[in-house]
């Protein structure tokens, strides 16, 4: 019997190797063009065109230019695969400074930054033997020919070739380029690849001026120490004309062979990254029905709810998200009844996984609401407290009676009335005496149902730090959180009641370390991180409210057996329910610090991926999609059972209000 095979296994076995070795094939492919231009532009002699042109074809296609050619291939080749090996979907959003800080400084990391620091001097050596005299050895004899001299010119470009290699992986790490983004508008690999070669090579080439103008400084600072060690090693005399001062630096042909080596170094390397992603990202067309002969678990619905692999599961909204949009004969299957039984079990599927994905980041988004609201209204307690003012007295026979203050503290969320009348409207509940309610020493930070299990979610403060994971990932940072409550501390029962208290040591002392100023500095939390943390994979409910609200509307002339009108209560309410999570969650009050009116100096708030920018396009895609619903059925809607408050919202987008 045949073995069924999962659909991770065959879209690493089918799909993902197919296309990781054509990205690499790519790579290799446009290298020897890359580095014959390399070759071109050092030996460029304007007044003996002659001479330059048999130099270059010399150099180029001689077999010792061919080994050097061949080994940095060799070199790029592995660092594309590390590059494969450590790709990720969903990006890590750093909360803190401390938490960027031990994101380069991880083990992992800094092994990958000595492996590119070692592959960029290697491959800045082979670049120094492809140009040739007086850079293709590491030492020279003297004009009488009896005495050797280290020749600085290859000691300079090996030691600018690891230097660069070390910038390239700390830009790797630190800008999250493993990090695999979709394109908003998808074009043909060769317009997508075309655009990023005239891009690249701009670009590298001023990165590479400016990196090198800071090695000439280093160089001119510690350059004696590797040039000292060598020179014991090998027993050679010192260069006649040493470089690390400022009469050997001023060597503009140097410098020029410098900035070339870095900007094809780095170009090389942008280029087969760029590629795995291009090629990684194109649009997959899953199959909506699966076959009988096939025993690949690889429909569209199994690929929506995929777990394993991330990118199978981006793959499958991507594909979602452009069949709504422009398969007609795609959604005539997905509206079509399965047989036998006459059941639509393809838009059950599809249209149950995409509301599952957005009622989870709803119900996300609502829980952070309530943590921050609970923050602060433990805050305003406290001041209560701590104030004399508020504490209200009366005197009744010359004797003064404090009168307790029972005023609704917070709201929870109430629980659902119906499938069509829940109501994101919160009820109160008053706090018991003699409890703290914005405290519970069984459980600080609010959980989350996701996809992956029950997850606590927690929101930036000034009091400590501690790992969280971002939806869908690992680990992606620290987050903080409120320390123990004061009176917890000094009581001698909390240890006895509650065990897992012993636990906190390591969260005392970052207390301890937070209140010296470098550890606040360090522990404090950026403005906005929690947020960004929050929406680190809207890019699937991006894609699963267009795919949902496009085939709604294709439905009302397409779907000839009215599947879709029974789902149509729950796709509105769950949109309504996320568009008003994310009003609310755009109106909540961040933590920015304190600052005088006459600082205007900007608030950094850690380094900016691309995807941060996704946030604001759920705000948007969200509205688009009810338009787009309301805009198909009109006063239709009016008759869809569901909560008061909803029922308002989608009056005012019936009359363009929003």
């Amino acid at each position: 019997m045949e073995r069924i095979l999962t659909s991770q296994n065959w879209y690493m076995r089918d799909v993902f190797r197919w296309r990781t070795g054509a990205s690499l094939a790519w790579s290799l492919i446009l290298l020897p063009f890359t580095a014959a231009l390399f070759v071109l532009s050092v030996k460029a002699n304007i007044f003996h065109p002659y001479l330059w042109f048999s130099d270059w074809l010399v150099t180029t296609f001689s077999f010792s230019g061919i080994s050097y050619i061949s080994l940095i291939a060799l070199l790029t080749l592995l660092v594309a695969i590390g590059n494969v090996l450590c790709y990720t979907v969903i990006p890590i959003v750093h909360i803190n400074r401390l938490s960027i800080i031990w994101g380069v400084a991880k083990p992992t990391h800094l092994l990958h930054m000595m492996g590119h620091t070692l592959a960029g001097g290697t491959a800045a050596w082979c670049w120094a033997c492809l140009i040739g005299a007086p850079y293709d050895t590491l030492t020279s004899l003297s004009n009488e020919g009896a005495v050797q001299h280290l020749n600085e010119n290859h000691l300079f470009l090996v030691l600018h070739g690891a230097y660069m290699g070390f910038l390239y992986s700390f830009w790797y790490v630190h800008t999250q380029a493993h990090c695999i983004d979709f394109p908003v508008i998808q074009q043909l690999k060769f317009f997508q690849v075309r655009t990023y070669l005239q891009r690249s090579i701009r670009t590298n080439l001023i990165y590479s001026a400016r990196a090198t103008g800071y090695f000439y400084l280093l160089y001119y600072l510690f350059g004696s120490i590797p040039k000292h060690w060598l020179q014991v090693n090998l027993d050679v005399q010192e260069s006649p004309t040493p470089l690390n001062s400022i009469s050997g630096l001023l060597n503009l042909t140097l410098l020029w062979n410098a900035v070339l080596t870095g900007l094809i170094t780095n170009h090389l390397w942008g280029v087969s990254l760029h590629l795995f992603k291009v090629f990684n990202t194109e649009v997959y067309q899953f199959a909506i029905e699966a076959s009988f002969s096939s025993p690949n678990e690889c429909t569209l619905h199994k690929a929506l709810t995929e777990k394993r692999h991330v990118l199978v599961r981006y793959l499958a909204y991507q594909d979602l998200s452009s069949l709504a949009e422009c398969g007609r004969e795609r959604r005539k299957l997905v509206f079509a009844l399965s047989q036998p039984g006459g059941h639509p079990h393809n838009w059950t599927n599809i249209s149950t996984a995409c509301l599952s994905l957005i009622d989870t980041l709803t119900q996300r988004l609502t829980s952070h609401q309530e943590w921050i609201a609970n923050g602060l209204a433990r805050q305003k307690r406290n001041r209560d407290d701590d104030d004399p003012k508020d504490t209200r007295s009366q005197t009744t026979n010359g004797k003064t009676s404090v009168v307790e203050d029972t005023t609704t503290i917070w709201y929870t969320p109430r629980e659902p009335r119906g499938p069509y009348l829940r109501s994101s409207v919160a009820s109160p509940i008053t706090p018991v005496p003699g409890m703290d309610p914005m405290f519970s020493p069984i459980q600080e930070t609010p959980q989350v149902l996701t996809r992956t299990g029950v997850q606590e979610v927690a929101t930036p403060g000034k009091e400590s730090t501690r790992y969280y994971a971002t939806p869908g990932s690992s680990m992606y940072g620290m987050l903080t959180r409120p320390s123990i409550h004061k009176d917890q501390r000094k009581s001698p029962k909390s240890s006895r009641e509650y065990p897992w208290q012993g636990l906190l040591s390591w969260q005392h002392r970052l207390d301890m370390f937070q209140r010296w100023r470098l550890g606040a500095y360090l522990l404090t939390a950026f403005p906005e991180a929690m947020s960004r943390a929050l929406f680190a994979d809207v890019q699937l409910h991006i894609w699963a409210l267009e795919a949902l609200s496009s085939l709604v509307a294709t439905s009302y002339r397409e779907d000839t057996y009215g599947v879709v009108q029974g789902s149509l209560p729950d796709i509105l309410v769950s949109m309504l329910a996320l568009q008003s999570a994310i009003e609310k969650h755009f109106k909540l009050p961040t933590s920015l610090p304190k600052r005088s009116p006459s600082d205007f100096r900007p608030v950094r708030s850690g380094p900016i991926h691309p995807n941060d920018r996704l946030r604001f396009d759920l705000r948007s895609t969200v509205l688009t999609s009810l338009h787009r619903i309301v805009a198909t059925f009109g006063p239709h809607l009016k008759s869809v059972q569901m909560a008061p408050e909803y029922k308002q919202k989608l009056t005012q987008l019936m009359d363009y209000k929003q």
